[in-house]
C-alpha cells in the first residue's frame, strides 16, 4: 500500500512540474549598458514565466556578434535551426533587422529593436506583424516627424544624417528611405556613415549644413557619442538626436523623444515572451512601442553654437543642462563685459560716436576743394539771337567745371575745433554709459544671488514650520496641546508659501532684467557663480584695502583720495570739459567774426561743344569790321575773393552774446556736476563702510537667534511654552538669516556703487596696476599727514 502510495505521489508530481522554457538570446555586440539590460531582461522574463514555467537562458545559446553583420546572420541561422530553444530574442539593431526579414520562421521570435518596419520593409499588419511566429518592438520612428520638428526649429535646406556604417551597408533600404523621405521636403541629404574612425567620419559633414540628424548609433560608447556632440558643436552645427532625451543630456542640441524608459519597454518584451509561451500566436502581438513626442533642448550647446531659442521653444521644451546642471557657470567679471559690449544703449552711444565722426570730417571737407561739374544746353529765341549783334547764339550746349578753395576762414577752423571736442565729448560719455551698464549688470547679479540665497532661507524656513506642526499634532495627541497650535502651524505655513511664490517672482523679474541688460532672450536661462567680498572685482580683493574701512584714521584720508581719483576718473567730468571747450571755441569763432575776413581762390572753365551762329551773323559780311570778334569755344577764369560780413543787422552781436551765455551754463553744469560727484562718493563709501561693519553683526544675530530657536522648540515640544514664544523665536531666526544675507549683498553692492562713483566699476587689476594705485593712496596718506603737520605747527 505504501508503494502504491509513493508511485502516485510521484507520478501527481511530475505532472504538477513546470515545464522548460528555454530563450536564446542574440546580440549585436557588447556596449556599454547591454550587460545590464540583458540581466534585467532575464529578471522581469524569468518573473512573469516563472509562474508557468521554468526559464532558462543556456549560455551555450547566448550569441555575440561582436558587430559584425556576418556573423550576427550566421548566429541568427543557426539558433533558427537550433532545436533546444523554444524562443529567440534579438537585442540589436542588425539582429532584428536580419531576422524580422526571414520569410520562415520555424519557432516564435521577438526582435526588439526594429526602428521603422516601413523603413526597413518588415512585415507590418494592423499594428502586428502578421507574420507567422513573428513580433518585434518598433518605436515606429518616422523620420517626417523628426524633419517637421526641425523645420519648426529653424529654415533648413540641407540636413546631413549620420548612421552607422554596418547598419548602412547591410540594409540599403534605410538608405534609399532617407533619401526619398527628404527629396519628397524639398531638402538636400548627405548620409555620413559613422565608422570606427569618428573623427575622419565627422570630417565628411558639411559646414553649411542647417541640421546634423543623428540616427541611433548603438556601437559608440556614451564617451564617443558625446565626443560627435562636442565635435560638431565645436563648428557651430546644429544637432538633432533622433533617440530622444538621452542624447541631448550627452551634447545634442535638440531631441523630439522622452529619455528611454528601459522598464515599460522590457516589460513590454516580457509580456510578449509570455503571451507566446501560454500559446498566444507572436503573429498577433502588438508591435508598436511609440514614445510621446517630448522636445528638449541643450542650452550648454545652444550656447557654444550661438543659438538663441525663442519664447516659444523655451516654453514647450525641457532644458537640459540648465541652471541645475553642469553647464557653464558665468561669474561676475563675464556678466560685466557681456553688458559693456552688447548692451543696446552702449551700442547707440557707439553709434554717436560715429555720427559724431562724420560730422569732424563734414567740418573738414570745407577747408578741402570744392568741385563742382556740370552741362547745360541753351536756345534762345531768334529775334534775340539778332539783336544781341551775334553775342549770343540761336543754340549753345556746353560743359563746365568750377572749383574753390578756402585758404582762410575763421569759422571754419572753428568749427572742425568745435566737432573734434563734441567727439571727444561722445567718447567720455560712451564710457560713462559703459560704467553705468557695467554696475547695473553686477547688481543685478547680485541681486538674482541674494533672491537665490532668499529662496533657500525660506524653503528651509517652510520646512522647519512643517515640523513644528507636526510637532503641535504631537503635543495634541498626547494631551498636552489643542488643534489650535495646528491652525496656527496651517497659517503659518500658508503665509510662508505665498512669501515663497513672491521671493520667486522677484527672482524670476530679475532674470528678465538681466538678460536685458546683456541683449539676451530674455528666458534664456544663465547659471552665475557665487561671489563675495574677496571677488577680483571688488576693491576688497587686496587685503590692504580693507584696513581703510575698519581705521578711522585712514577712513578720512582714504575719503580725500576717492574723491580726487573720482574728479580725475569720472567720464561725466572729462565729458563736460570737452563741452566747455568746444563752447569757448565758439564764443571765439564768433568774437572774431567781427574783425576776420574770409579768404578763398576759386575758378572755373567752360568749353562749348555746340554752338549754332545765327542768321545775323550768316548775313553780316559787309559788317565784320564793327561787329564784336569772336571768341574761341574754351573760356576759363581764376579769382582770389576776400571777402567781409559789414553788417548783418545786429545777427553778430546776438550770436556772441548767445554763445557766451551758453558757455556760462556749460560752466555752471561742470562746477555742479563735480558737487555732485563729490557727494556721491562720500556718500557711497560711508554706505558701504556701514555695510561692512553689519556684516559681523548681522552673523552674530544669526548665530544667536539660531540657538535661541533650538532651545525654544526644545522647550515647546515638552510641552512648558505656547506656540507664540515658538513663533516668535523662529521669525527672529527668519530675520537674522534674511538680514544677514541682505548685509553681504549690501556691502557688495555698495562697493559695486563706490567704484562706479569714482570711475571704476571693475577693480581686477594686474599686479602692477594694483601697486601703482597703492603707491597712489599711501602717497596721498602722506601728504595729508605732512598738511597737517603743517597746519599744526
Amino acid at each position: 500500500m505504501k508503494k502504491i502510495l509513493l508511485i502516485l505521489i510521484l507520478i501527481s508530481t511530475y505532472l504538477l512540474a513546470k515545464p522548460t522554457y528555454t530563450i536564446a538570446l542574440i546580440s549585436d555586440g557588447k556596449s556599454e549598458y547591454s550587460e545590464e539590460f540583458e540581466n534585467a531582461l532575464k529578471t522581469e522574463i524569468t518573473q512573469i514565466l516563472g509562474r508557468d514555467f521554468i526559464v532558462k537562458f543556456p549560455k551555450k545559446l547566448y550569441k555575440d556578434g561582436k558587430w559584425d553583420y556576418k556573423r550576427i546572420a550566421s548566429n541568427v541561422n543557426q539558433a533558427l535551426k537550433d532545436k533546444r530553444s523554444n524562443m529567440i530574442i534579438t537585442l540589436g539593431a542588425l539582429s532584428s533587422h536580419y531576422i524580422a526579414r526571414k520569410n520562415y520562421f520555424p519557432k516564435p521570435v521577438i526582435a526588439t529593436a526594429i526602428i521603422n518596419p516601413k523603413m526597413q520593409k518588415i512585415p507590418y499588419k494592423n499594428e502586428t506583424s502578421g507574420k507567422h511566429n513573428l513580433t518585434y518592438v518598433s518605436a515606429h520612428q518616422a523620420l517626417e516627424n523628426d524633419i517637421n520638428t526641425m523645420e519648426e526649429l529653424k529654415h533648413i535646406k540641407k540636413i546631413s544624417v549620420l548612421i552607422d556604417a554596418v547598419l548602412l551597408q547591410n540594409t540599403p533600404s534605410i538608405g534609399r528611405y532617407i533619401n526619398k523621405v527628404f527629396k519628397k521636403k524639398g531638402i538636400t541629404v548627405e548620409i555620413v556613415p559613422i565608422t570606427k574612425d569618428i573623427q575622419a567620419s565627422l570630417k565628411k559633414v558639411s559646414d553649411d549644413t542647417d541640421f546634423v540628424y543623428v540616427t541611433p548609433l548603438f556601437q559608440q560608447t556614451i564617451e564617443e557619442k558625446t565626443d560627435i556632440y562636442n565635435t560638431l558643436a565645436a563648428r557651430e552645427l546644429a544637432t538633432f538626436a533622433a533617440i530622444g532625451q538621452d542624447d541631448v543630456e550627452l551634447g545634442a542640441l535638440f531631441a523630439n523623444a522622452p529619455a528611454t524608459d528601459n522598464k515599460r519597454f522590457i516589460r513590454q518584451i516580457a509580456l510578449d515572451a509570455q503571451q507566446i509561451a501560454l500559446g498566444s500566436p507572436a503573429s498577433e502581438q502588438l508591435v508598436n512601442f511609440i514614445p510621446t513626442p517630448a522636445l528638449s533642448i541643450n542650452m550648454q550647446t545652444a550656447t557654444a553654437i550661438g543659438y538663441q531659442p525663442n519664447w516659444e521653444i523655451l516654453s514647450k521644451a525641457t532644458i537640459i543642462k540648465s541652471e541645475q546642471s553642469d553647464s557653464h557657470f558665468f561669474n561676475i567679471e563675464e556678466i560685466m563685459d557681456r553688458a559693456v559690449s552688447h548692451n543696446l544703449s552702449v551700442v547707440a552711444s557707439e553709434h554717436q560716436i560715429e555720427l559724431s565722426e562724420a560730422n569732424l570730417e563734414k567740418a573738414n571737407s570745407y577747408f578741402l576743394p570744392q568741385i563742382d561739374i556740370g552741362a547745360e544746353a541753351v536756345k534762345i529765341d531768334e529775334d534775340r539771337a539778332i539783336a544781341s549783334l551775334g553775342s549770343e547764339n540761336e543754340l549753345r550746349a556746353d560743359i563746365y567745371l568750377k572749383f574753390s578753395q578756402q585758404l582762410f576762414n575763421q569759422k571754419v577752423t572753428a568749427n572742425i575745433s568745435v566737432n573734434k571736442n563734441f567727439l571727444k565729448a561722445q567718447n567720455h560719455a560712451t564710457d560713462y554709459v559703459k560704467l553705468d551698464i557695467g554696475l547695473a549688470a553686477a547688481v543685478n547679479y547680485l541681486r538674482i544671488l541674494q533672491l537665490r540665497t532668499k529662496l533657500k532661507i525660506e524653503k528651509s524656513n517652510l520646512e522647519l514650520s512643517k515640523t513644528n506642526m507636526r510637532s503641535a499634532m504631537t503635543r495634541r495627541d498626547i494631551g498636552i496641546g489643542n488643534s489650535s497650535d495646528i491652525y496656527r502651524w496651517q497659517t503659518q505655513i500658508s503665509d510662508e508659501k505665498k512669501s515663497l511664490l513672491f521671493t520667486h517672482t522677484t527672482l524670476q523679474q530679475s532674470k528678465h532684467s538681466l538678460n536685458s541688460l546683456l541683449d539676451l532672450s530674455q528666458d534664456l536661462i544663465l547659471n552665475f557663480d557665487p561671489v563675495d567680498m574677496n571677488n577680483k572685482v571688488f576693491m576688497t580683493y587686496h587685503k590692504d584695502m580693507k584696513e581703510y574701512f575698519l581705521d578711522q584714521t585712514k577712513f578720512a584720508k582714504f575719503e580725500s583720495f576717492l574723491v580726487e581719483t573720482a574728479k580725475r576718473n569720472m567720464p561725466s567730468i572729462h565729458q563736460y570739459d570737452a563741452i566747455e571747450k568746444a563752447k569757448e571755441l565758439i564764443v571765439e569763432s564768433n568774437n572774431d567774426a567781427f574783425y576776420l575776413p574770409n579768404i578763398s581762390i576759386e575758378g572755373g572753365m567752360r568749353q562749348h561743344f555746340l554752338d549754332v551762329t545765327n542768321e545775323f551773323r550768316e548775313n553780316s559780311d559787309e559788317l565784320d569790321d564793327v561787329l564784336p570778334p569772336y571768341a574761341d569755344n574754351t573760356d576759363w577764369q581764376v579769382g582770389l575773393f576776400i571777402r567781409f560780413p559789414l553788417y548783418r543787422g545786429g545777427r553778430k552781436s546776438a550770436t556772441l552774446e548767445a554763445s557766451r551765455a551758453s558757455l556760462l551754463i556749460a560752466e555752471a553744469q561742470r562746477r555742479d556736476l563735480i558737487n555732485q560727484v563729490e557727494k556721491k562718493v562720500r556718500n557711497s563709501l560711508y554706505q558701504a563702510k556701514a555695510s561692512y561693519l553689519s556684516i559681523k553683526l548681522a552673523q552674530s544675530a544669526v548665530e544667536s537667534s539660531a540657538k535661541n530657536l533650538k532651545l525654544i522648540k526644545s522647550v515647546y515640544n515638552q510641552g512648558s511654552i505656547g506656540i507664540i514664544d515658538l513663533l516668535d523665536a523662529q521669525n527672529t531666526a527668519l530675520r537674522a538669516s534674511l538680514i544677514e544675507n541682505n548685509t553681504r549683498y549690501a556691502f557688495m553692492r555698495d562697493l559695486l556703487i563706490l567704484q562706479h562713483d569714482i570711475g571704476q566699476v571693475n577693480f581686477n587689476l594686474e599686479d602692477t596696476d594694483w601697486k601703482e594705485w597703492l603707491e597712489s593712496l599711501n602717497n596721498h596718506v602722506i601728504n595729508k599727514d605732512e598738511d597737517e603737520d603743517e597746519e599744526r605747527e
